[in-house]
């Protein structure tokens, strides 16, 4: 993705035929186990080191694979978000949301976690949470003080 409308081509899953992805209009797809694997193996290109390994566990892509999704370039993942609904109240958490540092502030991660909470609402949840730790607000002061981001009532 260049930022000049270049097309490319986004593999939603195995069975799923190519969609046309765009900069502007980003095919969202959901996480397969391909995609998992670059999540791991691209820890630093996602988040600098390998310190959030722990968080990236198999669960996400085994047992919440609806809620977690994906975007591509080419068969390259670039962003994605783990999300997971509530079991016992109407609310929704995103856990991860990682962009590869070269597409960073294109809005891939907004665009994910507007997927994430459309999809939240046509489930009647009534709530979307971002859970932070201190250390990530200080890491990273921007995202843990979006709006967009943090406790957001639907």
């Amino acid at each position: 993705m260049n930022g000049r409308g270049r097309f490319a081509i986004c593999r939603c899953d195995e069975r799923a035929s190519f969609l046309i992805m765009t900069d502007a209009n980003p095919a969202i797809c959901n996480l397969t186990k391909s995609d998992f694997a670059q999540s791991l193996s691209g820890l630093a290109d996602f988040w600098g080191n390998a310190r959030t390994a722990a968080f990236h566990h198999p669960m996400f892509l085994y047992e919440f694979g609806n809620t977690a999704f994906v975007i591509k370039d080419s068969d390259t993942m670039i962003a994605y978000l783990f999300g997971f609904f509530s079991q016992t109240a109407p609310l929704a958490y995103v856990h991860l949301i990682g962009v590869r540092q070269t597409p960073q502030r294109r809005g891939l991660g907004r665009k994910l976690y507007e997927h994430f909470s459309a999809l939240v609402k046509t489930k009647e949840c009534r709530e979307v949470k971002a859970i932070t730790t201190p250390l990530l607000q200080w890491v990273y002061p921007t995202v843990a003080s979006r709006d967009t981001l943090s406790d957001k009532t639907l």
